[in-house]
């Protein structure tokens, strides 16, 4: 699914990842079993990856979660092929930056 969230606002609240991950993993448990959630969280996209335990329930998703709001602007419910790598590898000066707004933060 795509755009499902906004990555910029994990800069201000990392514990976001695993809110978004929990809710999304609930709405998806209401169609079948759920075998894994992977939230991208460095993708512009906002893209979160749902691993179905049956194959009803992942073309379900499809339809159920097309123009489905989430934590952020429409989501569209496509299928994953399988093959596209949606992880971004953030640089060290990115993670620098990260690291250093986390602790003005939390300090």
């Amino acid at each position: 699914m795509k755009h499902c969230f906004n990555p910029k606002e994990f800069l201000e609240d990392a514990c976001l990842i695993t809110e978004i991950r929990d809710d999304i993993r609930e709405e998806c448990e209401k169609l079948g079993p759920v075998k894994k959630v992977m939230l991208f969280d460095r993708h512009p996209d906002g893209v979160v990856s749902v691993k179905f335990g049956t194959h009803e329930a992942a073309e379900a998703a499809v339809t159920v979660f097309n123009n489905r709001w989430f934590w952020g602007p429409t989501n569209r419910g496509p299928a994953m092929d399988g093959v596209t790598d949606y992880a971004i590898e953030e640089t060290a000066k990115e993670r620098e930056e990260r690291l250093a707004s986390w602790h003005k933060i939390y300090r």
